[in-house]
């Protein structure tokens, strides 16, 4: 995996996929970007990244495409360091995954709706 200093991302191959910068080895104290996600979704994930002790980096950008495109819609680029990249990863994942949110949507029958039945 290399990194690139322009955009700071990880990425496998010999040039970034964005901006075709020649890589190099990632080094202690890089901050990497792990995701761009609009404004409240960035905000939830920095919550979660700062509940767990990871040091995240947020920078704000213009952007939006299609039937959008005409919205001011800001997007942000959040980056951690690489020593916590992979845990940074797994969050963003659990997170954003669709089983999360299902469950968060799914009361699914608990306790209390049992006890306010009983008699």
């Amino acid at each position: 995996m290399l990194y690139c200093t322009r955009c700071r991302m990880l990425f496998d191959g010999n040039t970034c996929p964005e901006c075709s910068s020649l890589g190099r080895n990632p080094a202690p104290g890089d901050f990497c970007l792990l995701t761009q996600q609009p404004g409240i979704f960035a905000r939830m994930l920095l919550d979660v990244l700062e509940q767990n002790g990871i040091e995240a980096v947020s920078q704000a950008t213009q952007g939006a495409t299609g039937i959008f495109s005409n919205m001011n819609m800001e997007i942000h680029k959040i980056y951690v360091p690489l020593e916590r990249f992979k845990q940074a990863e797994e969050l963003r994942d659990e997170l954003f995954s669709p089983e999360s949110v299902a469950e968060d949507g799914d009361d699914g029958g608990t306790e209390e709706n049992e006890e306010e039945e009983e008699p």
